[in-house]
Order: structure tokens, then C-alpha cells, then sequence
């Protein structure tokens, strides 16, 4: 990545937009408050005129008076419990949007803390090709033997011909784009994993907002604080950890998926992460290890690993056996297991989703020769590969796993006489990004 290139990505990691957008999320959630505190207070003045229509009306009875027109048509409790469902309705609602909010302002943060990261990984880029560079520039002459016997050293030939670039080579500057693009795919999907992980108590019980939208609420419903908020650890109660084989679909998705809902899919599917791993189990309860083929039984939807079901079943008379999940009395045969994609799905993102919380920083780390990775080879040996689906992605192609030929370009033995000349390369010099960019916003 050239000079031009890092400054447009530093003015981007710097952009006023993004930095215009977290304010408008933080007003938003202040309005959203403002809107359920409104609400609440007006329909606790509604609770107010209502008891005290009552304590009227009865003391009106007790002496005998009768009631001014119109009054007895109004049936205070039924309009009052009505006025009640609608404004529970609309709190929830806010409740549920002030969620979203939230977690937009972390997909905003994602991106920022992202962006920052491959700044840095595209100056470290430039630096490490600038370095190789100039290394081949002083490689520029080779060993011969003479005909006494002596080493002579002698100048390459200028017009000899450039090697053949090969376009999936690191060192080449055309790879230098694509390289930034996939360093901040990857952080960018490992951070949004990370928290779609959390459970909804790790989300919300601790921000600051929810939890003054969350007292607000409760003080206009109760003014006189003759009911306590809940502590915050009880607004969202934890599952318990389902057993292995459980792979129930969690609630939503199937909801949304039966309404034929496409356009909320992929939102209402990072919704239900933390959802899905209360109620999906990743392990076989044959094998009691990680799901690497899991297959779905129709009858009773758990899940079993694909080569011990088979044995299991395969080993019974009549080619059927009773599931192997405790208190299910279905008995399957092999025609009753089929692949179900979102159930593969699930269990990928929830086992991705553990690694990520196991090893931490899922971005650039150093490998074994020193080298910087990206981010991807911690995963290669425990996502499970599902080849029928669409989405899901060849590790092994990612990395890179087989070897690329090798090019003129690249040092021969000595048994080749010497080093062939560098392609020709752009000049590419890591910058300092700190003041001088100009195209920073305000």
C-alpha cells in the first residue's frame, strides 16, 4: 500500500462520520428514555384520577348522591387496565429499541477500533516490503567461477527480463489492498462475534444507559418508592447450559424464518448468538466430543455426530435404535437424519464464538517463524466444514494452505548460480500518520 493509499485510510479511521454517528446513537437513546419516562408519568397520573374517581364515587354512593351525567358509563378499571397493555406494549418496545441502540454504538466502536488496527497493520505492511526491497537492491550482483578458479563477482545484466509476477505473492504491492481489506474483515467479524457472544445480561445490566432508562421507567411507575427496582442481574435471567444433542433452534429465528422474513435474517440471527448457546449444545452425546458433522434427527431435532449415530444405529437390529439423548423415546433408523443447515450454522458460530473468547485477540498475532498471521489460523483446525453450505467459508483456501509456486523472482540455490532480478515495484515507505495527514476531519 503506497503512500496516498495509508493517508486515505488513516482520514477514514479519522472520519468525521463516524464520530457524527455515535453522537446521534447517544441522542437517540436520550430520547428514547425521554419518550418511556413521558409515557410512564402520564399513565401513572392516569392511576392517580382513576383512584381517586373511585374513592369519589364511593363516598357519592355512601351519601346518597347520585352521579353527575355521564359518570356512570365510565368504567374506570376497564379503561385503565386498556391504558395499561398499551403502555407496557410501548415500553417494551423502547426497551427492546434502546437494546438495538446499544448495540449499534458497539458496531460503530467495532469499526473505529478496527479501522485504527489496520492502519497500523498497513504502515508494519509497507515497511516490511520497503525493507525487502531494499535488500534486493543490494542483492544485485552474484558469484561466478573463473576459468583460474577464482570467484569473480560480476553485475547482473540491466536488460535482462523481469520474472513473472505472481499476483498471490505478499511482497508484490498489488497485494497490499487486498491484504488491508481482509486484515479488517477479519477484526471487524471477530469483535462483532465477540459481543454477539455475550449474554444479554453482559450487554445491557452494566451500561450506563440502559440502566438509567431502566430507573426512570420504574420511578415514574412508582414515584413514592413503594417498590424497589430489581437488582440488574436479575432483568435477564441466564439459561441453564443445554445437554449434549440439545439442538433446539432457538425461539426467534424460527418465528422469523416461518414468516418468511428475509430481510431482518441476518440481524435477527446475530440477535439470537447468546440465545442460541442457552439452548444448542456443540457436543455429540455419542461421542461427548465437538461437533465436526453433526446431523439433526426430524423426529426429535437433536443432533448427533454423523459417523456415531451411524455406528450406533448400524449396530441395532433392524438397522434402528432409540435416541441416545436422555428422556427421548424416539426410535430412529437412518432415513430419519438429514443435515440441517441452521442448526450447522448455529453450532459454527457458537464454537467460532468460544474460540475468539479463549484466545482473545482474534486480529494479527505473530506465528511461530515471526511472521504476522491474520487472525484466521486459530481456527483452522476446529470450525467444522460444511462443504453444502453456501455461506460458509474454506479456511484452508483463506490461508493458503498450498504452497505457492515459486517465481524468478525468488533466491535460487547455489547450485543456479545466483539471484534473478526484483520485479518492478512501486515505491512503498511506511508514514507517519500522526499530524501531518491534513485530511483529518473535525
Amino acid at each position: 500500500m503506497n503512500q496516498a493509499a495509508q493517508r486515505q485510510l488513516a482520514a477514514l479511521a479519522k472520519s468525521s462520520s463516524l464520530k457524527n454517528l455515535d453522537g446521534d446513537l447517544k441522542a437517540a437513546l436520550g430520547a428514547v428514555s425521554g419518550a418511556a419516562l413521558a409515557v410512564n408519568d402520564r399513565f401513572h397520573e392516569k392511576e392517580e384520577f382513576a383512584t381517586e374517581f373511585r374513592k369519589r364515587k364511593r363516598k357519592d354512593i355512601e351519601q346518597g348522591r347520585q352521579p353527575e351525567e355521564g359518570e356512570e358509563q365510565i368504567d374506570v378499571d376497564t379503561n385503565l387496565e386498556e391504558l395499561r397493555k398499551k403502555v407496557d406494549g410501548m415500553t417494551q418496545r423502547m426497551d427492546e429499541k434502546m437494546q438495538k441502540l446499544i448495540d449499534a454504538q458497539h458496531e460503530v466502536k467495532g469499526i473505529k477500533d478496527s479501522l485504527v488496527s489496520t492502519v497500523e497493520d498497513a504502515q508494519r505492511f509497507a515497511s516490511t516490503q520497503a525493507s525487502t526491497q531494499n535488500l534486493r537492491s543490494q542483492r544485485r550482483t552474484r558469484q561466478t567461477v573463473g576459468s583460474d578458479g577464482e570467484e569473480v563477482e560480476e553485475d547482473l545484466d540491466e536488460e535482462e527480463e523481469y520474472p513473472e509476477i505472481n499476483p498471490t505473492d505478499p511482497t508484490n504491492a498489488t497485494q497490499g489492498a487486498k491484504s488491508m481489506k481482509d486484515a479488517f474483515t477479519t477484526r471487524h467479524d471477530d469483535a462483532k462475534t465477540r459481543y454477539q457472544s455475550h449474554t444479554r445480561a453482559e450487554r445491557y445490566a452494566e451500561n450506563n444507559d440502559y440502566i438509567s432508562f431502566r430507573k426512570l421507567v420504574h420511578d415514574a411507575r412508582y414515584p413514592s418508592g413503594e417498590v424497589q427496582l430489581p437488582h440488574a442481574r436479575t432483568w435477564f435471567p441466564a439459561g441453564d447450559v443445554p445437554a449434549p444433542g440439545i439442538t433446539a433452534r432457538p425461539t426467534s429465528t424460527r418465528r422469523h424464518g416461518a414468516a418468511g422474513d428475509e430481510e431482518d435474517g441476518d440481524e435477527e440471527e446475530d440477535d439470537d448468538l447468546a440465545i442460541a448457546r442457552e439452548q444448542i449444545s456443540t457436543k455429540c452425546p455419542l461421542t461427548l466430543r465437538e461437533f465436526e458433522d453433526p446431523i439433526t434427527s426430524k423426529k426429535c431435532n437433536h443432533s448427533f455426530e454423523r459417523t456415531g449415530i451411524l455406528e450406533f444405529i448400524g449396530g441395532n437390529r433392524n438397522a434402528q435404535a432409540q435416541c441416545p439423548v436422555s428422556g427421548c423415546r424416539e426410535t430412529l433408523r437412518k432415513s430419519d437424519l438429514e443435515v440441517d443447515r441452521v442448526i450447522v450454522r448455529q453450532i459454527k458460530r457458537i464454537q467460532r464464538a468460544r474460540l475468539l473468547e479463549e484466545n482473545g485477540d482474534g486480529g494479527f498475532e505473530d506465528d511461530e517463524d515471526g511472521e504476522r498471521g491474520n487472525g484466521l489460523t486459530q481456527w483452522n483446525a476446529a470450525v467444522i466444514e460444511d462443504e453444502d453450505d453456501e455461506d460458509a467459508e474454506d479456511v484452508d483456501k483463506v490461508l493458503g494452505s498450498q504452497p505457492a509456486p515459486r517465481i524468478k523472482g525468488e533466491p535460487r540455490s547455489t547450485l543456479d548460480g545466483g539471484l534473478a532480478p526484483p520485479p518492478p515495484q512501486a515505491s512503498l515507505q511506511p508514514i507517519d500518520l500522526g499530524e501531518s495527514s491534513g485530511e483529518e476531519s473535525g
